[in-house]
């Protein structure tokens, strides 16, 4: 009986441990900027570690579903709060961003900062479910009657060129890979203010928290190879916002970008 019982400790270990691929959530379309140097981030980590990444598109609200469910290993980009709301998930204390969230409106005399800004206003936000730090938020700041939520950024972009939203809450990198979206008039939309500035991290199901450790110090290298730096600038995104501006690309505010 002991000698079973040795055996089956053993098998349990060096399986929990033979990681050969592993799965990632993303609210990040893979041929979207954000999403291949997402893809490109990890890729190469995981590569390194002689695991192959599966990167899975789906709405913001799902991904954490499907960890739930055993569908996914885990969420490739969220912020480093969301632990703190979901235990079964580990973080990657190797940040790959540092992002914003900002507020994208159609009407330039809306201006934001922070938001408490948000506070007392009438104006109709939308953000995508499950977001956690708009869902967080939010019903502090406004009225549940005010509230316009979303399942994707498009959607968003197109209630506000619609006006059937006034505020689109939404990250800095997917707001910047929406500037030139061949089907609609971006150039009439703007950027309002910066809501609160965070970094972002991959998380892993907590199965996998004997490799956390090691994807980190990954990271981290290829940060000192200047590697991340190269993903960034061979997928088109620019440095974060320092002040409000344009969404256009072609706007004569677009030089607030440095």
């Amino acid at each position: 009986m002991l000698v079973l019982r040795f055996i089956l400790l053993f098998f349990f270990f060096s399986t929990a441990r033979a990681v050969e691929n592993i799965s990632l959530s993303s609210s990040r379309p893979l041929d979207s900027p954000d999403g291949q140097y997402l893809y490109l981030v990890y890729n190469e980590a995981f590569r390194r570690l002689g695991i192959k990444l599966h990167y899975v598109y789906v709405p913001s609200k799902r991904a954490l579903s499907m960890v739930y469910k055993g569908e996914v290993d885990g969420e490739i980009s969220r912020g480093s709060w969301y632990g703190h709301y979901h235990p079964l998930l580990v973080r990657i204390e190797e940040s790959h961003w540092e992002n914003a969230f900002v507020a994208v409106v159609n009407d330039p005399k809306i201006q934001l900062d922070g938001w408490e800004s948000l506070r007392g206003t009438e104006y109709r936000v939308s953000c995508s479910t499950g977001t956690q730090i708009c869902d967080a938020n939010l019903p502090k700041l406004i009225r549940s009657d005010q509230l316009r939520p979303i399942t994707r950024s498009l959607q968003g972009l197109k209630m506000l060129l619609a006006n059937r939203t006034d505020v689109l809450i939404l990250s800095e990198t997917r707001a910047q890979t929406l500037i030139n979206h061949p089907e609609l008039p971006t150039e009439k939309l703007y950027i309002a203010g910066v809501l609160g500035s965070f970094y972002g991290y991959a998380y892993l199901h907590k199965r996998y928290r004997h490799i956390v450790p090691k994807v980190s110090v990954v990271l981290k290298n290829m940060k000192e190879e200047g590697l991340l730096n190269q993903y960034w600038k061979k997928v088109g995104m620019k440095e974060l916002l320092k002040s409000r501006q344009t969404i256009s690309s072609q706007s004569i505010n677009d030089q607030s970008v440095n």
